[in-house]
C-alpha cells in the first residue's frame, strides 16, 4: 500500500498543471507533494488548484503539511549554488527564494548574473 501511495504521489507531481483524481486526493501525502515542489523552487500557487480538485469530492487538502514540506524543500533549493545556476543561465530571480531568508542564494544569482551579462549574449558596459 506505501508504494501505490509514493507512486501516486509522484504521479501528481509530475503531472504538473493536471488535476488530482478521487484517489489521487484520498492518498495524497501533502508535506511530500510541498516538498518537492519546493525542491523544484516552485511556489505554493499550485495548492490552489489541488485543493479545488479535492473539494469536488468533499476531501480537505492539507495546506499546513503542504506548506511544511514546501518549505523544507526549499531549503533544499534556495543555496547559493543554485542561486548561480539561475543566474548563469539569465532566469528571473526566483522570488520563493526570499532574501531575507536565504541570502546565500541572493549572493549566488548576483555572481551568476554577473557571468550571464556578458557581451556574447547582448550587454554590454
Amino acid at each position: 500500500m506505501k508504494n501505490v501511495i509514493l507512486i501516486l504521489t509522484f504521479s501528481i507531481l509530475t503531472a504538473g498543471c493536471a488535476s488530482m483524481t478521487e484517489d489521487e486526493c484520498l492518498v495524497a501525502d501533502w508535506h511530500a507533494i510541498g516538498y518537492q515542489l519546493g525542491v523544484q523552487g516552485e511556489s505554493t500557487a499550485i495548492f490552489k488548484d489541488y485543493q479545488k480538485d479535492c473539494a469536488k469530492y468533499q476531501i480537505q487538502a492539507d495546506f499546513t503539511a503542504f506548506t511544511s514540506g514546501h518549505e523544507k524543500g526549499l531549503d533544499v533549493y534556495c543555496t547559493y549554488e543554485q542561486g548561480v545556476n539561475n543566474g548563469t543561465e539569465g532566469a528571473n530571480y526566483n522570488t520563493v527564494c526570499a532574501v531575507n531568508r536565504y541570502p546565500d542564494f541572493y549572493k549566488g544569482y548576483k555572481v551568476g548574473l554577473k557571468q550571464f551579462c556578458i557581451g556574447e549574449n547582448g550587454y554590454y558596459d
